[in-house]
């Protein structure tokens, strides 16, 4: 399997995206025709461009990207097209501008959820499967929750895993998680905050912390992969780290399972 990268810059809401090409041959004939090259679009959730290593970071060690950026190619004007995320999402979606794009801020839907994408709207997963490809969210999506025009099994996706509303997502260690449309239920203990808040009691942090969101999604998504090995795919691929958790108690807003090579660093 041949692995070409590119590395790119976008913008503040949603800084980083790595895209992974991966093309396999079918047989090893020379005549044979080769497969559409698989695609990974991995996304990082609130990363500063200048946090990583391959951008100019001193401060924060990131190894594993910065090869990438090596063997790969670096965009270095990619943006995002809003500083918050469903509006960011919804451009990265559809490509269209964000004056013309249909969700323009971080809007919860009543009675509660976030605002879903309008059906009429043509996602890249759409075009990507018109193309002949297998498609896959796993992450946070934030264009719509179950049962809306704006799930991701109706924008494109034949298969999705993660969160829906980006509410949740702020909770590393969510009480559930949704695979195509069924709740998940974690062994983490949360609690939910004020039902007349902004975030309509969707707002949590959690007592207990068994399992770690970003983890599964790693093990999803390598599973896919495995699985999907004889056919062309596109997976969306969008962590919610380093996004940290705003409603969460003082001190533990950066939900992590371990601070590593960081624990004696006084940072705030």
């Amino acid at each position: 399997m041949k692995l070409d990268y590119t590395l790119n810059l976008f913008g503040t809401a949603s800084a980083v995206l790595l895209m992974a090409s991966c093309a396999n041959n079918q047989g090893t004939g020379d005549a044979e025709v080769a497969q559409k090259p698989n695609i990974i679009y991995i996304m990082a959730d609130d990363l500063g461009y200048g946090d990583l290593g391959v951008y100019g970071s001193e401060h924060i060690k990131t190894p594993n990207i910065d090869k990438m950026a090596e063997k790969g190619m670096m965009f270095t004007r990619h943006y995002a097209g809003s500083p918050v995320c469903a509006p960011s999402r919804c451009v990265l979606m559809t490509g269209k501008h964000t004056g013309s794009a249909v969700i323009r801020g971080n809007k919860q839907a009543e009675p509660s959820g976030q605002l879903a994408l309008p059906d009429e709207e043509v996602t890249v997963a759409e075009l990507m499967k018109d193309a002949g490809y297998t498609t896959a969210m796993i992450g946070k999506w934030g264009l719509g929750v179950q049962n809306t025009e704006g799930e991701p099994s109706e924008q494109g996706f034949d298969y999705y895993y993660g969160y829906l509303d980006q509410v949740l997502a702020h909770n590393y260690y969510p009480e559930y998680l949704i695979r195509n449309g069924e709740s998940e239920l974690l062994p983490n203990e949360v609690q939910y905050l004020d039902t007349t808040a902004w975030h309509k009691g969707l707002g949590s942090y959690s007592t207990v912390k068994e399992v770690y969101s970003n983890d599964l999604f790693t093990q999803d998504a390598l599973k896919y992969i495995e699985e999907h090995d004889d056919t062309s795919f596109f997976l969306y691929l969008p962590y919610t780290i380093p996004h940290n958790n705003g409603e969460a108690p003082d001190g533990e807003k950066q939900e992590v399972p371990d601070l590593g090579i960081y624990a004696d660093k006084d940072w705030p």
